[in-house]
């Protein structure tokens, strides 16, 4: 059967699922011009936004407190 797999989700999963993916391109996003704007500015750069958001959201699974705070923030989860 080919169904769309989004249309098993109910009207605020699908919500909530395009409110995280536009969450992790807007921290990808300030990342690169971050990066851009600094150490990549004159040299040649390779990175994955996608692993640093998940290690990130590693880190603050393993975390309490004000430091999982501020990461879970900067995640904008």
């Amino acid at each position: 059967e080919n169904t769309n797999q989004l249309t098993k989700f109910s009207k605020s999963d699908k919500m909530d699922l395009r409110a995280s993916i536009a969450n992790q391109t807007d921290v990808g996003l300030g990342i690169t011009k971050r990066l851009l704007q600094t150490e990549g500015k004159d040299k040649n750069v390779v990175y994955s936004p996608l692993s640093i958001h998940v290690v990130l959201s590693l880190i603050a699974a393993g975390s309490k407190g004000p430091t999982q705070e501020q990461i879970l923030s900067f995640l904008k989860s």
